[in-house]
């Protein structure tokens, strides 16, 4: 039976959405030099990314004249499994390069992106990488809320970066067995004297305190948390131990704005 005229029902439907990015920031065009440099910062966790859209950011060798191989590029990057579109800065020959490979040109981005550098031959601009706000200035990072809802940070945590999810209901921030053993936070079984609620009920925990978390510009040091034992939970946690040291944090229009 046919629906009424006018009352068809509609077979999808259009929303707006904020999608955080991966900012692939280069500081080199030698692509031997960043996949050596991949392998040593995620090597050990193949599945650190999960085929995140990604953009790479050709600003600081715009002025290299080393040609840029962007096929030997996204196969190196996608075996990271990231998923690269478009491309940010870079020459008239990048652009053109990039075009040939599908990468569109993105004039601007906005991202809640944790930047992948490949090592710079040369000293990178001081605006380049994650700096302390100078006295008298506030330091902000903005994160986009994914498909799922939630909002994700890459902090570096003891120099590693980790795939960290934002809860304001934990208390503490949580790492999994996993991402502590990565960050160098090595725990025993008799260190596990916590009792810590979760959704699957009580699970042992083992306290810890971290020297130093940084998310974009903003640092928080002796930062204290939490490690679960393995299988235990799925994504480390970015909680109230980290945010509650911040100036402040806000959420508007499918973004958290984290003020340091």
């Amino acid at each position: 039976m046919s629906a009424p005229a006018g009352h068809v029902r509609a077979s999808f439907d259009l929303k707006s959405a904020s999608l955080p990015l991966i900012a692939v920031v280069l500081k080199t065009s030698n692509l031997a030099t960043l996949s050596q440099e991949l392998q040593a910062r995620f090597g050990e966790t193949p599945d650190f990314f999960d085929n995140d859209p990604a953009v790479v950011v050709l600003t600081q060798i715009a002025q290299d004249p080393t040609p840029l191989s962007f096929s030997v590029l996204l196969t190196l990057l996608k075996h990271y499994r990231l998923r690269p579109f478009g491309i940010h800065g870079g020459s008239a020959a990048h652009k053109e390069q990039a075009a040939a490979v599908g990468l569109m040109d993105l004039p601007e981005i906005s991202s809640a992106a944790v930047a992948v550098p490949g090592e710079d031959p040369t000293p990178a601009p001081a605006a380049a990488a994650p700096v302390p706000a100078p006295p008298g200035t506030e330091a902000s990072v903005t994160l986009a809320q994914d498909l799922s809802g939630h909002y994700r940070a890459h902090p570096q945590v003891e120099g590693r970066v980790l795939r960290m999810l934002v809860d304001t209901g934990a208390t503490l921030c949580v790492f999994t067995r996993e991402d502590a053993d990565r960050i160098g936070l090595r725990v025993a079984e008799r260190d596990f004297t916590a009792k810590v609620g979760t959704a699957n009920g009580t699970v042992p925990a083992a306290p810890v305190r971290v020297r130093e978390m940084r998310v974009g510009g903003i640092a928080v040091r002796d930062v204290e948390a939490l490690v679960l034992p393995s299988g235990r939970l799925e994504t480390s946690l970015l909680g109230m131990s980290f945010l509650r040291r911040l100036r402040g944090f806000e959420v508007a229009g499918g973004r958290m704005i984290l003020r340091g």
